[in-house]
């Protein structure tokens, strides 16, 4: 400090320059720099990430396009609720394209079970189909994929698949499903 009191005005604003300089050098040197490195490399991985999903979207395998197919349909479709008796006519009808689709031979007629407790702030009763049919693995699983575009479809309640003793590959099929009903 007495030393510099005995410098001059200019010689003392040239060290203070030079302290501050030399001050800006270390922060660029050990802070700034190594921040600069680090984005370069983030900014590398995130070209070569482009890449690979440009490679990706560009990839025409059948799993790739089962994948995007599945995205685009990933939300259901639904249709508004109809009056109990309208309603159970339209369910069957699709119910029954979508079955005989898939190649499931029905045995038994299906039972109509309707739910007669109201959904809470909505007003609308439950109706519930039950068919039985004869199928193979396969075919229950085809069903299975085709039920969601069923736009009338609420949920699969239940699903029971009974394998014969004597031919293994034919099965027993009971299916339970639901949509709503004004």
């Amino acid at each position: 400090m007495i030393m510099i009191k005995k410098l001059s005005p200019k010689d003392q604003r040239t060290l203070k320059i030079g302290a501050v300089s030399a001050t800006l050098i270390l922060i660029f040197v050990y802070i700034v720099s190594p921040w600069f490195d680090h984005w370069a490399d983030v900014r590398e991985q995130l070209e070569q990430k482009k890449q690979i999903l440009a490679k990706i979207s560009l990839d025409d395998s059948p799993a790739t396009q089962a994948r995007r197919d599945l995205m685009l349909h990933s939300v259901p479709a639904f249709e508004m609720p109809q009056p109990e008796d309208e309603q159970r006519l339209i369910f069957i009808r699709k119910f029954s394209e979508q079955v005989q689709k898939t190649g499931i031979k029905l045995t038994d007629m299906p039972q109509y079970h309707t739910y007669t407790r109201i959904q809470p702030n909505l007003g609308l009763k439950i109706l519930r189909l039950q068919c039985r049919g004869k199928c193979n693995f396969s075919q229950a699983l085809n069903l299975l994929a085709v039920l969601r575009e069923n736009p009338y479809l609420l949920s699969i309640e239940e699903l029971q698949l009974k394998c014969d003793p004597q031919k293994r590959r034919e099965m027993e099929l009971i299916l339970t499903v639901s949509t709503f009903t004004r």
